[in-house]
């Protein structure tokens, strides 16, 4: 009985001219359906792989587009910073303004915590 592979012809072709057993026909296919799945599951892999790649890059998009942001502001802020200072010396205040960056998180900590040193001082 001659078994012809579910893929191509050449299949057919090689075991008809080989001359192979009916068990190394069968051997080969369980080896090709094998090599199938594993191939399937590669390619799987590999869209996730892919997928996550695409995602970090929008992640490093969204992370450029805030920093250029942030630079902007501080552009603007910084010379409006140096021109108070002028004023207060020129009005000899003992005033300095500076900028301060805190992170988003450590500013809802900071004001956590001072909600509940208030809350100590003046219970309801």
């Amino acid at each position: 009985m001659l078994l012809v592979c579910s893929l191509c012809s050449l299949c057919f072709f090689v075991f008809l001219c080989s001359g192979t057993s009916y068990e190394s026909q069968v051997a080969f296919e369980k080896k090709r359906d094998l090599l199938v799945a594993q191939q399937k599951i590669a390619e799987n892999e590999l869209q996730e792989q892919i997928e996550r790649a695409q995602q970090h890059q929008r992640e490093k998009d969204v992370e450029r587009r805030k920093r250029r942001e942030l630079d902007r502001k501080l552009i603007e802020t910084i010379p409006l910073i140096n021109e108070a200072n002028a004023i207060a010396d020129e009005l000899s205040k003992p005033t300095v303004f500076a900028i301060k960056l805190v992170s988003v998180f450590l500013f809802f900590l900071s004001t956590f915590q001072l909600s509940m040193q208030l809350f100590h001082l003046f219970p309801a």
